[in-house]
């Protein structure tokens, strides 16, 4: 922490923090949105990070069902301004980070005849993939990002900072292992067959997310430009959810997440591919005969 003046803080000072730096009137902004969208939402719990084991505290936990389908949504959110805005350098995606994972959830309560009467809580998880995806092959993704600014003491420098936004979206991926904890009981919770999908998201203000693309050979492709959502290839994994990936962060801005949330269910959409959905129910009740 940087050395402190010694004369106190005064309600002035407070008053400024509030209006430029707090992130928790930005929060509760998202909060309102996926309530208004009805999500169904928590905000501001705690969680153990498993990598430094201390106790730290979830934005926004936002889920929502449709028929069989589930989304769990782990929220992160940073009030960036737009003297400091994040860049996101992006390439195109390879094959084998072309996919996400849906997780299908079912009990024998829901099917007796298929395991027998047997107490048994079976999860599989499986890969959603091809054109018309999430994350499709030659896709642009994230590789890399900084907040870039200008110093005040020199105003011609530009400063980038990083490790600001890396805790945030590492915050929002152990948050998503919790959630994946929990969306593989809701078979036995909804009492029905439930295929999940859990995401974790940073979200910034409107106008302050820019991408950059690159070409694979490192030139540029473009000139930064404005945007409202960027995918991040994380590859994340943890011991709390054995088997399934995180293959990506999604980074937004307000009106990202309005349009993301209104387009989660959407028929033939992006996360759940009804061919897709059919194939993994029928491969996962014939796997658990």
């Amino acid at each position: 922490m940087a050395k402190l003046r010694s004369d106190p803080i005064v309600q002035a000072d407070l008053i400024e923090y509030l209006e430029s730096e707090s992130d928790f009137a930005f929060e509760l902004q998202c909060l309102e949105l996926m309530t208004q969208l009805q999500f169904e939402c928590d905000h501001g719990g705690p969680y153990r990070d498993p990598i430094t084991n201390k106790i730290r505290e979830f934005d926004i936990r936002a889920s929502k069902s449709f028929q069989v389908l589930h989304a769990s949504l782990a929220i992160e959110c940073k009030n960036l301004k737009q003297n400091s805005p994040l860049m996101v350098m992006c390439v195109p995606r390879n094959r084998k980070e072309s996919y996400h994972q849906v997780v299908f959830a079912a009990s024998d309560a829901v099917h007796q005849s298929v395991w027998g009467g047997h107490s048994i809580l079976a999860t599989r998880r499986f890969k959603i993939e091809g054109q018309g995806r999430a994350y499709i092959e030659q896709g642009l993704v994230g590789k890399s990002c900084s907040r870039v600014g200008r110093a005040q003491a020199q105003p011609n420098s530009i400063i980038p900072e990083e490790s600001e936004i890396y805790e945030r979206w590492s915050q929002a991926l152990n948050s998503a292992s919790d959630l994946w904890a929990a969306v593989t009981s809701l078979g036995v919770k909804r009492k029905v067959a439930t295929v999940s999908v859990v995401i974790p998201i940073l979200v910034v203000p409107n106008e302050t997310l820019w991408q950059v693309n690159f070409k694979t050979d490192g030139s540029r492709a473009c000139d930064p430009f404005k945007t409202d959502r960027c995918s991040y290839f994380v590859n994340y994994t943890d011991e709390r959810m054995p088997g399934y990936v995180i293959t990506h962060l999604e980074i937004m801005t307000m009106n990202g997440l309005k349009a993301f949330a209104q387009s989660v269910f959407a028929k033939n959409g992006e996360w759940f591919d009804e061919g897709s959905l059919d194939i993994a129910v029928n491969a996962a009740m014939t796997g658990w005969r």
